[in-house]
């Protein structure tokens, strides 16, 4: 598990469940409890670094395919990659749109946003885009897909800068494979009920929930596609300098507080990411 640096700077955000039905799982109704977080990883963003804790939660019953824990993503996570969907889609873009070659891109990434990111991440990128366009149908992931005869989906994309396309990434959260992966100028809820509805019909499995954030696109899209299908979303809560008036006024009560926050590892499944 990664310790935080030490960087006074560094926001930490934690995500954490949140839905309108408290905390039922989407796919049998059963309770979902809290299982653990990961201690945290470092994002390279283009704004700035920040430090990512995923909470973990899973069904209470045995038998549902969500038993086995699963993370809450932040928005702009791709699961074990180091850098932020963000950085991805101004990579891809340089390179698929704009022809820009890695040398060119490593340079611009460093000039304009004073990141450094090797040739090697920068064809790493291209290379995972370029395949993940298509529908990723390649055996294992039918297989495993198909016997568990359901695929709970979440949908990631960025909010676009102007002028900007931007990065979305359809996950199943059960296996945590990706399904699809395209860069949209615009991502209205026709397209997202489009591409909802080809994973569905490539994959010949139900889509029986949706985990996403709260996107007014992706709730109109989820609801176009099937109203009848649960929608839960994810939060993220952030926690910069949060303890600093706290500490310029009582230590002691600092010290109590620290306390009860490693206890609780910040975020339990009843206080949904608050300190309130």
């Amino acid at each position: 598990m990664a310790s935080k640096p030490a960087n006074s700077a560094l926001i930490s955000i934690h995500t954490y469940w949140d839905s309108s039905n408290g905390f039922i799982c989407p796919l049998c109704g059963k309770e979902l409890e809290y299982a653990y977080n990961d201690g945290g990883r470092l994002l390279i963003t283009l704004d700035k670094p920040l430090w990512i804790v995923s909470n973990y939660y899973r069904c209470t019953d045995p038998k549902c395919n969500l038993h086995n824990a699963f993370p809450i993503i932040h928005e702009n996570v791709i699961r074990r990659r180091k850098y932020g969907k963000d950085v991805w889609e101004q990579v891809i873009n340089f390179h698929f749109n704009r022809h820009l070659d890695y040398e060119q891109i490593k340079g611009v990434i460093w000039d304009v946003y004073n990141i450094g990111i090797s040739i090697n991440s920068i064809r790493d990128i291209c290379m995972y885009f370029k395949t993940a366009g298509k529908l990723h149908m390649d055996e294992e992931s039918i297989k495993e897909i198909r016997k568990n005869g359901e695929i709970v989906l979440s949908l990631d994309g960025a909010q676009p800068k102007k002028g900007e396309p931007a990065l979305w990434i359809f996950t199943d959260r059960i296996t945590g494979r990706v399904l699809l992966s395209e860069l949209f100028k615009t991502a209205p809820a026709s397209v997202l009920t489009e591409k909802m509805k080809m994973i569905q019909d490539k994959y010949k499995v139900p889509v029986k929930a949706v985990i996403s954030d709260k996107q007014k696109n992706i709730v109109n899209a989820v609801k176009d596609f099937n109203h009848e299908i649960p929608h839960a979303f994810c939060q993220y809560h952030f926690l910069n300098h949060i303890m600093e008036p706290i500490v310029a006024k009582d230590s002691h009560l600092t010290m109590q507080l620290k306390k009860e926050i490693r206890k609780s590892s910040i975020i339990m499944s009843h206080y949904k990411g608050t300190l309130n």
